[in-house]
Formats: C-alpha cells, structure tokens, sequence
C-alpha cells in the first residue's frame, strides 16, 4: 500500500506540475496571443468603418467636383488669358517700357532676371531701375494694373535722386529713383 500510496503521490504531483506548466503556458503565452487578436480585430473594426466613410465621401466627392469645376472653369479660362504665354514675355517687356514711357518715367535699365517654374507655372522676375516723380509712378502703377497680362510688383525702393537731395524743400515733382521687382508669369503645359 505504502508503493501504491507512493505512486499516487507521484502521480498527483506529475499531474500537478503539468498543470503549473500549463497554467504558466497559458497565462504567459496564450493569453497574451488573445488579446492581441481581439486588439487586432478591435483596429480591423476602426479601420472598416474608416473605409465606409471615405468611401461614402468618395461617393460625394465626384458630383461636388463636377460642380467646382463648371464653377471654376469660366474663371479659369479668364485667368488663363491674363498669364502669357513664353514667347509673349518679350511683349510684356515692350509694354512695361511703354508704360512707363507714357508716365514720364526715365528707363535707366530693365534686366529680365532668371525664370523660376513650380508645378504649374514658371516666373520671370525683371528688374526695372527707372527714374521720375511720385506722380509718374503712381500713374505707372496703374498703368500695370491695366495691362492684359497677370504682372505683379515683388518689391520696390524708392531714393530722392542727387539732384533732389540737394534741395532745400521737397517738392511733388522732385525726382526719386526706383528699383522695381516686376514679375510676370507664364503656365507651364500651355502651347508655347
């Protein structure tokens, strides 16, 4: 009886370490392995309602679209025909000349700069050193914004001339110096 009794004893104990062990496997490995899955499934289901969504917003997208764009597209076209085309800039260069010819402004020198493209359109920078009366460049400001052509002042500076400094009163003629950034823009994609 006292092998028997030994023998249950080691029985009960071999039963009790697989026990341990699996108790130890589950707590350790396949407790964490669930909820991980229910983690997983839990951002499966985030994900599925963020996809309905964005497929509901899909769905509305294209009509909204098709409205912009028969919105957009008229105005479009009038921008478009205010950005010249490459082999126009030379134009516009003659025109600013005009402009300012027109005003009284003196053309100490105008140096086209270096073009510069993004996605859509290019730049071209030109620089414009010119000499005249307050009154003069205003009325050559106007005269820019009348152009048919997008041109846009980047920066200017304006300095009494020599001759002016000289004076003892500043008078609404006296002569300034200007240094102008002009630039003009030209889409890129568009026949040139």
């Amino acid at each position: 009886m006292e092998i028997k009794l030994a023998s249950e004893k080691k029985l009960l104990i071999n039963v009790g370490i697989i026990s341990l062990v699996l108790i130890a496997l589950s707590y350790f490995i396949y407790l964490p392995k669930i909820r991980h899955i229910m983690d997983l499934k839990s951002d499966l289901q985030e994900v599925e309602e963020k996809l309905e969504h964005t497929r509901e917003a899909a769905h509305e997208y294209h009509p909204i679209r098709d409205q912009l764009e028969k919105i957009l597209k008229p105005e479009n076209r009038r921008l478009e025909k205010k950005i010249p085309l490459t082999k126009e800039i030379p134009q516009i260069q003659d025109k600013l000349r005009a402009a300012s010819d027109s005003v009284n402004l003196e053309i100490i020198s105008v140096m086209p700069q270096t073009a510069r493209s993004n996605k859509i359109y290019q730049t071209l920078p030109i620089e414009m050193n010119l000499q005249g009366s307050y009154q003069s460049l205003a009325r050559f400001f106007d005269k820019l914004n009348k152009l048919e052509w997008l041109v846009s002042v980047s920066k200017f500076q304006i300095q009494a001339a020599d001759e002016t400094k000289k004076a003892a009163m500043p008078s609404p003629e006296m002569t300034l110096n200007l240094n102008l950034n002009i630039i003009t823009y030209s889409l890129l994609g568009k026949e040139n």
